[in-house]
């Protein structure tokens, strides 16, 4: 009995956490540990923050792991 409600709340957990990361930006139909792996790749594809372009005076405006998601392959 204490199996079965652990390994319900594990999959609630699971579950919690996929639609906290995910934000419903993908389907379904995929394994848990890849809609993490695409939902890290999706918050990592982020602009330079303000701050840090006007502390470096604009000479930091881009960094080089941007990813244009129609012209880059992630290899998840």
């Amino acid at each position: 009995m204490i199996n079965l409600i652990n390994n319900s709340k594990l999959m609630i957990e699971k579950w919690f956490l996929t639609k906290l990361l995910v934000e419903k930006k993908m389907s379904r139909n995929k394994p848990l540990a890849k809609k993490l792996r695409l939902a890290k790749a999706n918050k990592q594809n982020r602009r330079v923050p303000l701050w840090a372009t006007m502390k470096t005076n604009r000479k930091v405006r881009s960094h080089p792991k941007m990813r244009h998601w129609r012209r880059s392959n992630l290899k998840v």
